[in-house]
């Protein structure tokens, strides 16, 4: 399996993860806080997990087919092209060699011993003049689903808490087993972005704790506006 594959799945996993417990996390506190009630906390948790995890879902689909749909133009008019304006085309492969520091005599030789394959040409002008290939794009339904997946899961961390604690221990417990897991998922992060490890998880463990406080925030003040 391709190693950009890989790296693609890991990057919609890890910000799945990411996206499903901050959102969460921030969202049952709030409630937590502003009802009291460890039921209308798992209802509301479920539901925003259930509309979230589709949303980004549909969103990853709809963005990579979407995507993948403005290449496969792109490359129609590109292979158009070619055939109404070969000697245009083959000139901008020229310069593309030419800037990365062949002589013009240089590119010109390279050039015309890619022409002698179309499809190589074609794939070379893919590569350098629209700075794409058919490996830079992903399956528009694998990554919906995985990032319904790991957003569902991402999700259900903070949530879970709820389920087997009573009220107000769960609203620690899920605040503290959340910053612990958003930790961890800050030093996988780093593995996509290229990021420190450390540098990485502490970022996301000030974005987790300000959702979390703003959650308590906006809950706190809810409940005592609407007298709760």
């Amino acid at each position: 399996m391709p190693d950009s594959f890989l790296k693609r799945m890991l990057r919609h996993i890890v910000f799945g993860l990411e996206d499903g417990s901050v959102s969460t996390l921030g969202a049952v506190t709030g409630i937590a806080i502003g009802t009291q009630n460890a039921a209308v906390v798992l209802l509301s948790g479920l539901v925003i997990i259930a509309v979230e995890a589709l949303s980004m879902g549909a969103g990853t689909y709809l963005s990579s087919k979407a995507t993948r749909k403005a290449y496969e133009n792109t490359i129609v008019k590109l292979h158009k092209a070619l055939h109404s304006k070969p000697s245009i085309e083959r000139s901008h492969l020229v310069k593309y060699y030419q800037h990365c520091g062949l002589t013009r005599d240089h590119a010109e030789k390279v050039v015309s011993n890619i022409a002698s394959d179309h499809k190589a040409l074609l794939m070379d002008l893919e590569a350098h003049e629209i700075k794409v290939t058919p490996d830079s794009f992903e399956n528009a339904a694998e990554s919906g689903l995985v990032m319904w997946v790991a957003y569902v899961m991402g999700g259900v961390v903070p949530l879970v808490f709820y389920w087997v604690l009573g009220l107000p221990q769960a609203i620690y417990w899920s605040v503290a087993g959340t910053l612990v897991f958003l930790f961890l998922v800050g030093f996988t992060k780093a593995r996509v972005t290229g990021e420190k490890p450390l540098s990485s998880a502490l970022e996301m463990l000030a974005v987790s704790a300000s959702a979390a406080l703003i959650g308590f925030v906006v809950g706190r003040l809810a409940s005592l506006g609407l007298g709760i």
